[in-house]
């Protein structure tokens, strides 16, 4: 496997049925099949949602409803898939951008049920792991493509042959992960595209393997509780161990995703840069951000305006386009607090302006 490959699979990217909506497209979440990690995903789709670079607000359920995450995206790619029954399709991969370490957690939930109900209820779960073999040439070619409690698949470049044992080391893509040695037996080896898919039962696990995660039980007398967990342990990863990619540059639409939660990502990803806003024939707003704080808002054809009052009126939009070029800000700082502070500010002044309209309005009925 390549070092580009490997990159793309850091995230442990696990092949699942989900249901996914996303804001502003879907009235309601639709199934769909794809792959799915506690950094991103994929799925195809019928139509276009946004270009590369995008940000969407997206609802995702686990295939039993048992799980539900709402999450923003950052489209990373886009391809053009024909399909006989369906006709042209667009296949998405998507980078999660949670906005809290919350979201972080409920991704990773999400990740770890899709994964329980793939090795409890199905064949098996698809994922594309490094596995070494004992006894296979070193350079030999071998990836685990199949997983589940009672058997795998292997794609190799050697040939196996039918009843042969096997002692597999299989390595998640994961920094630091602890690969897990499973005892097995080959039950059949058929041709494939580049060399042999081979299926192996899996007959046991290393004593020092099992004694680690089930103290005083061996792979024979493990519940099936307990193998679960341990397989899902070796699928799935704590996601504070990744460094996602700082993006160059986002863009989306504000009556799909809310400025506050845009907001809110700039603040926990502690982002630099310009953040533009657009809304069809409205004045063209920058919002300079440093380090995930507010520091100055302009209205590029116009000048006079404070700031906060900018910002309020901005907050008052419910369309427009906004688009987010990272870079250096060197500017005054003209708000003098957090992002956070900020919103809720503008947000309880907004509720008190409301409150007084109502009271006059009530006022005036009555006399």
């Amino acid at each position: 496997m390549d070092d580009e490959q490997r990159e793309t699979r850091r995230g442990a990217r696990i092949a699942a049925s989900f249901w996914v909506g996303v804001e502003g497209i879907d009235s309601r979440p639709t199934m769909r099949q794809g792959n799915l990690s506690a950094t991103g995903m994929y799925f195809e789709t019928l139509e276009s949602i946004g270009p590369a670079g995008s940000v969407q607000f997206l609802h995702i359920e686990s295939e039993d409803h048992r799980v539900v995450v709402q999450v923003l995206a950052r489209i990373i790619r886009t391809s053009a898939i024909s399909d006989i029954i369906d006709g042209e399709k667009v296949g998405l991969a998507m980078e999660f951008m949670p906005s809290s370490s919350r979201g972080r957690t409920s991704l990773e939930r999400l990740v770890r049920h899709v994964v329980e109900l793939g090795l409890r209820h199905k064949t098996s779960v698809d994922h594309h792991f490094d596995v070494d073999v004992s006894g296979s040439r070193q350079g030999d070619r071998t990836s685990l493509q199949h997983l589940s409690v009672q058997k795998l698949t292997l794609e190799t470049d050697w040939r196996a042959n039918v009843g042969d044992p096997m002692v597999l080391q299989i390595r998640s893509p994961h920094e630091g992960t602890q690969s897990f040695p499973l005892l097995g037996q080959v039950t059949s080896v058929d041709p494939a595209e580049e060399g042999y898919r081979v299926e192996v039962r899996i007959t046991g696990l290393s004593a020092a393997a099992v004694e680690e995660t089930v103290p005083n039980a061996t792979m024979g007398s493990l519940e099936l509780d307990e193998e679960v967990d341990m397989l899902t342990d070796l699928l799935t990863h704590p996601m504070e161990d990744f460094a996602l990619p700082a993006p160059e540059h986002l863009s989306g639409m504000l009556s799909r995703i809310k400025l506050p939660t845009i907001l809110g990502l700039m603040e926990m990803e502690r982002m630099s840069g310009e953040l533009r806003f657009n809304a069809y024939g409205q004045n063209e707003l920058v919002l300079y951000i440093a380090d995930g704080r507010p520091v100055d808002l302009v209205d590029v054809k116009s000048e006079g305006t404070s700031p906060r009052e900018l910002l309020g009126r901005l907050m008052g939009w419910s369309d427009g386009e906004f688009h987010f070029f990272v870079e250096e800000v060197k500017r005054e700082d003209r708000f003098g607090t957090s992002m956070t502070s900020l919103v809720l500010d503008l947000a309880r002044a907004e509720d008190e302006a409301a409150h007084d309209t109502d009271i006059t309005e009530s006022e005036t009925d009555f006399f």
